[in-house]
């Protein structure tokens, strides 16, 4: 009797091998993947400001973020009593995707005056699909706050600034 290897047999336990290594790396990536394509095709839209509000102490002044659901794979965002000179020209907002964060400048066409005021900065944020959202808002680039949405067809919230 003669003793020796089949290559034969050591394919399939290579093969073997090689489907749980390929199983195993797809459902590590697959969520991730998911995640990341979903956060590069949101964007703002239907940008809208209103006038410069008066300064005053009550309630109604509070800084806030109020969102709601109302179309679908979309989230309207309402910044209120948001703060920017008196003669800003256009307020401005745009998006960009860092990390697993939504980020949402604000920023005004024109910085020069010596007056401040409160304003209603609206705009959409979407397509979404329903999940867990972190964004953080940026005034000028600079750091200014951030909060977390679960976003869902029933999505009704308000996140106080303070």
């Amino acid at each position: 009797m003669k003793n020796h290897i089949s290559v034969f047999s050591v394919s399939p336990s290579i093969k073997t091998i090689r489907l749980i290594t390929f199983v195993v790396v797809i459902f590590i990536l697959l969520p991730s993947c998911e995640n990341s394509y979903e956060l590069e095709n949101i964007k703002i839209d239907q940008i809208s400001f209103g006038d410069c509000k008066p300064i005053t102490k009550s309630s109604e002044n509070t800084e806030r973020i109020e969102y709601k659901t109302v179309d679908g794979n979309y989230l309207p965002i309402k910044h209120v009593n948001t703060y920017f000179n008196c003669e800003p020209g256009q307020l401005l907002v745009n998006i960009k995707i860092q990390n697993d964060s939504i980020v949402i400048n604000e920023d005004e066409e024109q910085s020069i005056a010596n007056c401040i005021c409160p304003y209603d900065l609206s705009f959409r944020v979407g397509p979404m699909e329903y999940g867990t959202y972190n964004f953080i808002i940026t005034k000028g680039y600079l750091y200014y706050t951030k909060f977390t949405i679960v976003f869902n067809s029933q999505t009704d919230g308000t996140f106080m600034i303070e």
